[in-house]
């Protein structure tokens, strides 16, 4: 038999060890709460660890396109050199008139829109995080298209809510063995 089979209490001050004993409880004085297990893992993973990377991509494809707005939102000028148009006087302002010399050009090319591909990219990723996550709009109480009854949105909550039951039974474990340390 080991002779701390239920741990040990040791002090140790400057390499010293001042008291080396058996410890006093019955099991170990720590719960381990776990949000998502990991097979023959102590530790599990939390939300965030298993969100970060679908909220970078997010981040970086919501700022793409702000880079998109900033830098294509307003239209391009296209002058020719004899037009009499000084670069230095245009603007951007709602109503803005221009002068320029007969028979030349001053026209404003219309910004390229953006990519019908990144928002649906947005979109993709928003419903990846909901997956990963167990949280949807049905656990929300939003009724899905195409159920009319009470007992099919009932359905589709409870479908939605599997992930969620697990990460539920897990903490009620925990706050059991939370209790029983309390109590002992």
């Amino acid at each position: 038999a080991p002779k701390y089979p239920n741990g040990r209490i040791i002090h140790v001050a400057n390499g010293v060890t001042l008291e080396d004993k058996p410890a006093p409880y019955g099991a170990w004085p720590y719960v381990r709460i776990l949000d998502n297990t990991r097979p023959g893992e102590f530790f599990g993973l939390g939300e965030c660890e298993m969100l970060k990377d679908l909220q970078h991509e997010l981040n970086k494809r919501r700022s793409q396109m702000i880079d998109h707005a900033a830098l294509m939102g307003n239209a391009i000028w296209i002058i020719d050199r004899d037009s009499g148009v000084d670069r230095d006087q245009i603007s951007n302002k709602p109503g803005f008139i221009l002068t320029k010399f007969r028979g030349s050009e001053v026209r404003r090319e219309p910004a390229p829109m953006m990519p019908g591909w990144q928002m649906q990219m947005v979109e993709m990723t928003i419903r990846d995080m909901r997956e990963v996550s167990g949280i949807s709009a049905v656990s929300g109480g939003v009724v899905p298209r195409g159920i009319r009854s009470g007992t099919g949105f009932e359905a589709a909550q409870d479908i939605a809510s599997t992930r969620i039951r697990l990460k539920v039974k897990n903490l009620e474990s925990a706050l059991e063995d939370a209790g029983r340390i309390m109590v002992s």
